[in-house]
C-alpha cells in the first residue's frame, strides 16, 4: 500500500501534464491563426490603396497639363499671403481628377481644366486658397495618419467612423480659414464650391489625399 500511492500520483500527473500541453498548443494555434488573419487584411488593404493611387496618378500623368501663367503667379501670390513655408507647385489637368492636393515632400495642387476653363481667376482664387490651406495645416499628413490607423485597426468600426468625421473636418476648418484668410462673400464661396460639386458625376477624387468632396 506504501508503494501504490507514489505510483498513482505519478500517473495522475502524467495525465495532467499532456492535457495542459494541449491546451497551451491550442491557443498558440489560434493566436498564430488570429495574427495571420490580421496581417493579411491589413496587407490588403494597403495594396488597395497603393494600387488606387497609383492608378489615379497614372491616369494624370497620361493625361497631360495645361499651363497657365495667371493661375500659377496667383498661387505664387497666395502662397505668400497664407504663409505657407513650403514651395507649391500647380498642375492643370485634363484628366477629370481634382481638385486636390497631393505630395508628402513636394505638394501640388490639381485642378481640373474643365474646372479652369468654366471659372475667372477671381473664382478660382479660393478654390486655390483652400488647397493650401491643407498645405499650411499639414492635413496630407493627418491623412497619412489616419490612413495607417486603418490599416491597423481595420476591424475596429470606431476607425473608419472616425476617419470619416476627420476628413469633414479638415475640409471644415480650411472652409472656415479661406473666408477669414481672404475676407471674400461666403456667400460666393459656397456658389462657388456647389458649382464644383455639380461636375461630381463627372469629376473624380484623390484616393486618400484632401480635396474637394
Amino acid at each position: 500500500q506504501t508503494t501504490a500511492v507514489p505510483a498513482m500520483s505519478n500517473t495522475l500527473v502524467e495525465s495532467v501534464e499532456p492535457s495542459a500541453a494541449v491546451r497551451q498548443s491550442a491557443r498558440v494555434s489560434w493566436l498564430r491563426v488570429g495574427l495571420w488573419s490580421w496581417a493579411g487584411v491589413a496587407a490588403c488593404i494597403a495594396t488597395v490603396m497603393l494600387i488606387r493611387f497609383l492608378r489615379c496618378w497614372r491616369t494624370i500623368r497620361s493625361a497631360g497639363a495645361v499651363q497657365c501663367l495667371e493661375l500659377e503667379a496667383m498661387l505664387e501670390r497666395l502662397t505668400q499671403e497664407l504663409g505657407v513655408k513650403r514651395q507649391v507647385r500647380l498642375m492643370v489637368t485634363q484628366s477629370r481628377i481634382g481638385p486636390a492636393v497631393v505630395g508628402l515632400w513636394r505638394p501640388t495642387i490639381l485642378l481640373p481644366a474643365a474646372i479652369a476653363e468654366a471659372h475667372s481667376p477671381a473664382e478660382l482664387e479660393p478654390i486655390l486658397a483652400h488647397e493650401l490651406i491643407h498645405i499650411r495645416r499639414g492635413d496630407l499628413w493627418i491623412g497619412l495618419l489616419q490612413l495607417l490607423a486603418a490599416i491597423v485597426w481595420w476591424f475596429h468600426p470606431l476607425v473608419w467612423l472616425t476617419g470619416r468625421r476627420l476628413k469633414f473636418e479638415m475640409e471644415q476648418c480650411c472652409d472656415e480659414e479661406v473666408l477669414a484668410e481672404l475676407n471674400c462673400d461666403p456667400r460666393l464661396y459656397a456658389a462657388g464650391l456647389l458649382e464644383i460639386l455639380e461636375l461630381k458625376q463627372t469629376l473624380r477624387t484623390v484616393p486618400v489625399v484632401p480635396g474637394v468632396r
